[in-house]
């Protein structure tokens, strides 16, 4: 019974996937932290989370808690970090709440946030537009 109610309390404590979202950049930088985010496993007693990116010299980025943040790094418990939100549940970590590495170091982003579960998705074939442009006819650009 005790292993069972440890079980339960876990699978509590951790959601299965987060979902980064909002992070834009003039110069693209750190725009990759957007997307979703899997868990595996717990560290310091919270769920931890990874994400395969697209990045040559970086294969895996962690959302992770210590210290009483939430953090985005390059490995859980990292001494140095690149996205930081100073809220104890990551459902809390809404716009305006991270500070990202930028280049001037550490800049609060009013856009980016969390939300438990999977990023929205949506295919080209089922988006449509009034929006005229270049590109492929059925996936346009939104830019105005």
């Amino acid at each position: 019974m005790l292993s069972f109610l440890a079980i339960y309390l876990v699978l509590q404590i951790a959601k299965s996937q987060v979902c980064i979202m909002g992070r834009v950049d003039d110069n693209n930088l750190n725009i990759g932290l957007n997307g979703d985010y899997g868990n595996d496993g717990l560290f310091n007693g919270e769920g931890s989370y990874t994400k395969t990116t697209d990045c040559t010299s970086l294969n895996e980025i962690y959302l992770y808690f210590a210290g009483s943040q939430w953090r985005i790094a390059a490995s859980k418990g990292a001494s140095q970090w690149t996205a930081q939100c100073d809220e104890a549940s990551i459902d809390d970590c809404t716009a305006g709440k991270w500070k990202v590495a930028g280049s001037s170091g550490l800049e609060t982003d009013s856009n980016m946030f969390a939300q438990s579960g999977s990023c929205p998705f949506w295919d080209c074939a089922s988006v449509t537009s009034a929006v005229t442009g270049t590109g492929n006819i059925n996936c346009q650009s939104f830019d105005t």
